[in-house]
C-alpha cells in the first residue's frame, strides 16, 4: 500500500496485533514536502510483528524510542548488539544504528538484522 500513515500499535503487552492507520496525501510546500492525513480513511490492518523502514535521516529521539526507553550510543543513534537494542524485543538496523548512509549499506544492515530476528525468535520460541 502507498500513502499509508500508521497512526497506533495495538496489542496486550509487548505483542502487536492490529496497526491503526490512514491515508495520506504527499503536498509539496516550499523545499519540502508534508504529510496530509485524509479524514475518513482510517482502517485497521492485523499483524503479528512490525519491521519499521525508514529512511536517511538521523534518528529522533523522540516519539517511540523515547517511549520505549531505548539506550543512545555516544552519536545519538540507537544502541545495538548484534541488531538488538536495550530492549530484548527490539531490533534496529540501517541509519537508525549507523546514522544516514548509502542505501547499499542499510539494505545489508536490514538483512543482517533480520538474521538476528530470525536467530532471536528461534531460540525464544523453540
Amino acid at each position: 500500500m502507498w500513502s499509508v500513515m500508521t497512526k497506533r500499535f495495538s496489542g496486550v503487552e509487548i505483542r502487536v496485533s492490529q496497526l491503526e492507520c490512514c491515508k495520506v496525501e504527499w503536498i509539496k510546500q516550499a523545499d519540502d514536502w508534508k504529510i496530509k492525513e485524509l479524514p475518513g480513511t482510517d482502517f485497521v490492518l492485523a499483524a503479528d510483528m512490525v519491521i519499521l523502514a525508514l529512511g536517511f535521516e538521523h534518528v529522533a529521539h523522540n516519539g517511540l524510542i523515547k517511549e520505549i526507553g531505548l539506550q543512545l550510543n555516544k552519536r545519538g543513534d540507537v544502541a545495538v548488539n548484534n541488531y538488538q537494542t536495550s530492549e530484548p524485543w527490539v531490533f534496529a538496523a540501517g541509519d537508525t544504528i549507523n546514522g544516514a548512509s548509502m542505501v547499499a549499506r542499510a539494505i545489508q544492515s536490514g538483512r543482517e538484522a533480520a538474521m538476528s530476528i530470525d536467530r532471536w525468535l528461534r531460540n525464544s520460541y523453540l
